[in-house]
């Protein structure tokens, strides 16, 4: 399994849609050794597919979160009172039979909703779209942490995140 971390420009919200991601800025590929997985916690846990609108409730307990280590000369730096986007792509191998999905945060919601895009053989197929619980309506916003070695303040700040609809297979 691969990660890739993207960061992008923040496009403002207009008078007939949220604020979405904009231009790719910066991109990381993790690879093995590149990221620690760690067991955060367990409890009833259930699935949002923002593309087909199904829930599934209750399906797992597994809590994991992913923890990227970034070299300081390839990290992002970013400016002071910019909004960025944080999208997360998973690679998976063709024999992969997991599943990966995101958490939802609890923390202070922060300007306006996640936002999610389906993307095809590298094709966007829809435009980004809010992400909004479907039994609720509720804005959705995902959890993320990004702790900064303390010589590199790089990440510190960011405040929206992008999620990308894709499952990429290896081979």
């Amino acid at each position: 399994v691969e990660f890739v971390l993207c960061i992008m420009s923040n496009v403002p919200a207009g008078t007939s849609e949220p604020s979405h991601p904009g231009d790719y800025l910066w991109d990381y590929e993790s690879g093995l050794g590149d990221f620690v997985e760690v067991s955060w916690g367990t409890g009833d846990q259930g699935w949002i597919s923002p593309l087909t609108g199904e829930v599934i409730e209750n399906d797992h307990t597994g809590i994991w979160q992913y923890n990227f280590f970034i070299p300081e000369a390839e990290a992002f730096e970013q400016q002071e009172g910019t909004i960025y986007w944080l999208t997360v792509e998973v690679l998976v191998p063709t024999t992969f039979n997991g599943a990966f999905g995101w958490k939802t945060s609890i923390s202070q919601h922060f300007e306006d909703d996640a936002a999610w895009i389906e993307i095809r053989d590298d094709v966007d197929i829809l435009p980004w779209q809010e992400l909004l619980d479907p039994l609720t309506g509720e804005s959705l916003d995902m959890a993320f942490v990004i702790t900064p070695e303390p010589a590199t303040l790089a990440f510190l700040g960011l405040g929206a995140v992008g999620l990308v609809a894709r499952r990429r297979r290896r081979k």
